[in-house]
């Protein structure tokens, strides 16, 4: 039976599935499998196994996860569509939610009150708040910074400067 393609020999004979990263998707790669490096040229991962049938065998659902990660990492890269107009309808949402955002804050703020004292910490309502609010800023950076855009950390940057 022959190996599969993706499948190589190390010098040891032990066996790994390896698979070519295309060069537009390197640094997004990188990002995903947080190895430090700034791009990758390659995905490797050892199947451990000197066997040539079982690693035809193990390689299968290696190889399957680099398509993956590939394939998560093209829909990063990939531009998103710019639009020149907005319908009658998204511009009333977006008036909307201008209007109604500090109407939120304000209502929080009524609710939950602002006298705490610097001991007092954060209620259980506001720590949630403010948990889900970084979780959300926090994937959005991420994603930024795969892609290179630093405009989420300039100001930091600019600061240490």
């Amino acid at each position: 039976m022959r190996l599969l393609m993706g499948i190589i020999k190390n010098k040891h004979g032990v066996y790994a599935a390896r698979k070519k990263v295309p060069e537009e998707l390197g640094e997004a790669v990188a990002a995903y499998i947080g190895n430090g490096k700034a791009r990758v040229a390659w995905l490797q991962k050892s199947l451990q196994t000197i066997s040539h049938d079982e690693a035809n065998k193990l390689a299968k659902p290696v190889l399957m996860e680099f398509d993956r990660l590939l394939a998560r990492a093209r829909q990063d890269v990939k531009p998103s569509p710019l639009r020149e107009n907005l319908s009658d309808t998204e511009i009333e949402r977006m008036a909307a939610y201008q209007v109604a955002s500090p109407l939120a804050e304000d209502e929080s703020v009524r609710r939950d009150g602002l006298d705490l004292q610097p001991h007092d910490g954060l209620t259980d309502r506001e720590f949630r708040k403010v948990d889900k609010a970084l979780e959300g800023a926090k994937a959005a950076m991420r994603r930024a910074l795969a892609r290179g855009n630093i405009s989420w950390v300039e100001d930091e940057i600019e600061e240490g400067q």
